[in-house]
């Protein structure tokens, strides 16, 4: 028997062990530490989001356009809802470079039934070159801006923003 077969052995007979003890009850202490550590962040990470959320007028939920409701935080969003009238939800449908056309329209159409939604594409361009995002005026056609280096979204953005602070003091 070498090396390598004595460590796999090893090995073997370590996870044995911590499988016996799991099936018996007796979890190791490492599994007890890392459920508390991750038991803290978890907390920690709330008592954080709530601090934002209180200071915020308008929270910007990024989801993910390759998988909208897999990036989407239920649990963000009813904290947002719970804070009071005051506070707006948006959501940010990122990456739309990525998926096709049709379906980035119709996730945007289903997000929308809920709360108000705005399609993004953040800007390609090398920061060697001139940086910042040029207005859709500027495009020749909407449907070769998918394919520019250009930001999409953001005037749209920008004027829900603004809307927003006129409405709100």
């Amino acid at each position: 028997m070498d090396d390598d077969d004595d460590d796999i052995a090893n090995l073997t007979e370590q996870v044995s062990t911590k499988n016996q003890a799991f099936r018996e009850g007796n979890v190791h202490d490492d599994f007890a530490v890392a459920s508390k550590t991750r038991d803290n962040s978890e907390r920690s990470f709330y008592k954080e989001l709530a601090k934002v959320i209180e200071a915020s007028d308008v929270i910007l939920e990024v989801l993910d356009a390759r998988d909208p409701l897999g990036t989407r935080s239920a649990d963000m969003e009813k904290m947002v809802m719970r804070a009071g009238p005051d506070k707006h939800l948006v959501l940010l449908l990122n990456k739309i470079d990525l998926v096709p056309r049709e379906a980035a329209e119709k996730w945007l159409k289903y997000l929308r039934e809920e709360l108000p939604a705005v399609a993004f594409k953040c800007s390609t361009q090398e920061q060697r070159s001139n940086l910042g995002w040029k207005s859709s005026k500027s495009a020749k056609k909407t449907s070769n801006l998918l394919q520019t280096s250009d930001c999409l979204g953001a005037e749209t953005l920008i004027k829900l923003l603004k809307n927003y602070s006129r409405s709100h003091e």
